[in-house]
């Protein structure tokens, strides 16, 4: 027996379901683009607190963006929620951490390494970055020492030293269970594992895989419609990877994003109009919303959300949350999401290339009491249709 919701009610349910797209979010301007190739290497925390190229921001009154520090000799790459940043030294190629009102100090290099980059940084100060030049090239991993400084340890497998040279960033990453993700490209594949004892998590394979004769490192159901070629960006807390798939061997072709969990491997829609699907995953927050872009017709590359519901994932370009009259012509690729649902990345801002962030909108008290209106009415329309249910 079909129950029917109450006109009112509907309108309710309508009015906060429609609310929530475009009219709901509201997109800062950061500033100009600073960095040295087509994509932008940056991180949001929970605070807000942004860091790209040489700047970190914070917000202050009024939702107005401040600069903490502009570091001409550094380049930033990530931050955690005691705003800590890391990034690293572009005159000496060394890792370096900064903390607000302190110096940026370096980073311990293990020794027989000609360098280090710092590229991602947890809630317990864990760091995790790569080392290059010399007889070493591979990932690390810095842990407080409870002295106010890090120990290193490497995570045990050659790179090809290029992190920083794919894509939308680095592909370096740390979640909050200290399983770093590490890429590989050796030359046209990734590979991740973490450096905690006795976790392991592959992002990748190919024949040529340093780590082909230890095959239960290799989760076997990676690969998707036998693609193997798959390059991790991010990992959030559940150990889900997002990232993007390389369909051939060829270091050119064009990535398709994924997203993957020990239950396999999952290729995220995309609907374009000439049917093209490729693009790139750039970042995953608890809630699994994901971030990236897609290429949504020839030299148009579009900023993307996807969220996942019962049903599966749903595609959400950025430019549909644009508010009206926005001096925004193009979102183009976005690149981090805090856990309050905050996405920063690439568009085009008044005819240049600016950095936004893309908030959504906490419901006016007003709208709460709508809601919290329709809900009521909803319970006591259930309980009235249950009492009769019961004399009947």
């Amino acid at each position: 027996m079909k129950r029917h919701i109450p006109l009112a009610a509907a309108a309710v349910l309508v009015f906060c379901s429609t609310s929530a797209r475009a009219a709901d979010w509201t997109i800062t301007d950061l500033g100009p683009h600073t960095g040295y190739s087509e994509h932008l290497p940056m991180a949001i925390n929970d605070n807000g607190w942004v860091v790209f190229g040489n700047k970190v921001m914070s917000p202050g009154a009024g939702g107005v963006y401040q600069t903490q520090t502009v570091a001409n000799i550094l380049q930033f790459y990530g931050i955690n929620n005691a705003n800590v940043a890391v990034g690293m030294h572009t005159s000496n190629n060394a890792g370096m951490v900064w903390t607000s009102g302190a110096n940026a100090s370096a980073l311990p290099t293990p020794v027989g390494s000609g360098g280090s980059q710092a590229f991602a940084i947890n809630n317990s100060g864990q760091i995790a970055g790569s080392i290059s030049g010399g007889p070493l090239w591979g990932g690390v991993r810095w842990d407080p020492n409870g002295a106010g400084g890090y120990n290193s340890s490497q995570l045990g497998f050659l790179m090809n030293g290029s992190t920083s040279s794919f894509a939308t960033g680095t592909g370096v990453d740390i979640n909050n269970g200290g399983t770093a993700l590490i890429p590989q490209i050796w030359p046209y594949y990734n590979a991740a594992r973490s450096g905690t004892a006795g976790t392991t998590v592959i992002s990748g394979t190919d024949s040529r895989d340093p780590l082909g004769a230890q095959p239960d490192l290799r989760p076997a159901n990676f690969c998707w419609n036998g693609q193997c070629v798959f390059l991790g960006k991010a990992i959030n807390d559940a150990n889900t990877i997002v990232g993007g798939a390389n369909p051939s061997t060829s270091y050119t072709a064009e990535y398709k994003p994924f997203v993957w969990t020990t239950g396999g491997v999952s290729m995220l829609p995309v609907t374009t109009p000439g049917g093209g699907i490729n693009g790139f995953a750039n970042g995953i927050n608890e809630s699994e919303v994901v971030v990236g872009g897609v290429w949504y017709a020839s030299y148009d590359h579009r900023a993307t959300m996807w969220t996942k519901s019962g049903s599966g994932w749903t595609q959400t370009y950025l430019n549909e949350l644009l508010p009206s009259g926005s001096s925004w012509s193009t979102l183009s690729e976005a690149i981090d999401v805090n856990e309050k649902g905050q996405i920063i990345g690439l568009g085009s801002y008044a005819g240049a290339t600016h950095v936004f962030l893309l908030t959504p909108a906490i419901p006016e008290p007003e709208s709460w009491a709508m809601l919290l209106a329709g809900l009521g009415l909803l319970g006591f329309v259930a309980r009235r249709r249950c009492r009769e249910g019961t004399a009947g």
